[in-house]
């Protein structure tokens, strides 16, 4: 039986939905929340004798999607008026050096049965810490040399080129189910702003893919199918 808990604060309500909708893929595994005053747990049992790696997975993926997001949005300067051509950006930031930083952070996990994920963050990834500022300061360099949107666009192009590429396609499926594929691999999109469009485009860049297929364009919109075609050029 692998047994674990999860250790979220309450304002961590787009973390707990990606955990979740992760752990819905599992119909083995049992899950108990239980609210607190300030925090929420999430109780995690399975029979399964590998799925201590799965939640290894979804918390790597957790502190590299969102945790990482905002140390970027908080020291990256988005214009008035920047659109989703910002969202490619941050996608392709992310995406930076991400299975290195996984294999980091899962090595932090071995054996453990409690995980606090702020304070995995907080006291255990520093040196991870350490380079996610040194890309900020590179991010804002290439940043400012951009002028206009297709700039941006432009930028995100050459970002994705000088690292290998993890998925071969990436497909969205209909906005209501949330969800891309990446190498037949169902994943949720993290809930990272208040736009599906943002997040959604967040989500597909970040797993670098060589081509992109929307599954039912006609439910997207005009401004979020335009910067897909940008980005499959």
């Amino acid at each position: 039986m692998t047994s674990v808990r999860l250790i979220l604060d309450k304002d961590e309500a787009g973390e707990k939905e990606y955990i979740l909708h992760r752990l819905r893929y599992y119909p083995s595994c049992k899950v108990e929340e239980t609210a607190h005053k300030n925090l929420i747990t999430l109780d995690i049992e399975s029979e399964d004798k590998g799925f201590r790696a799965v939640i290894r997975d979804i918390v790597s993926s957790v502190i590299t999607t969102f945790y990482k997001y905002k140390f970027m949005k908080a020291g990256i300067s988005v214009p008035e008026g920047g659109g989703l051509e910002y969202a490619a950006f941050f996608g392709a930031i992310l995406s930076f050096d991400l299975e290195e930083e996984k294999e980091k952070i899962e090595k932090k996990l071995i054996n453990l049965k409690y995980i606090s994920l702020k304070g995995l963050y907080s006291f255990a990834l520093d040196k991870l810490i350490e380079g996610w500022a040194a890309l900020l300061t590179l991010a804002n360099r290439l940043l400012s040399q951009c002028k206009t949107k297709e700039d941006v666009l432009d930028l995100v192009l050459f970002l994705l080129a000088v690292d290998n590429n993890l998925s071969p396609r990436v497909r969205l499926k209909n906005p209501e189910s949330n969800e891309i594929i990446c190498n037949d691999i169902r994943l949720p999109i993290p809930r990272l702003t208040d736009d599906f469009d943002q997040n959604a485009l967040i989500a597909i860049v970040r797993e670098r893919p060589l081509s992109i297929v929307l599954d039912e364009p006609s439910g997207l919109s005009e401004n979020f199918i335009a910067a897909i075609h940008c980005l499959s050029e």
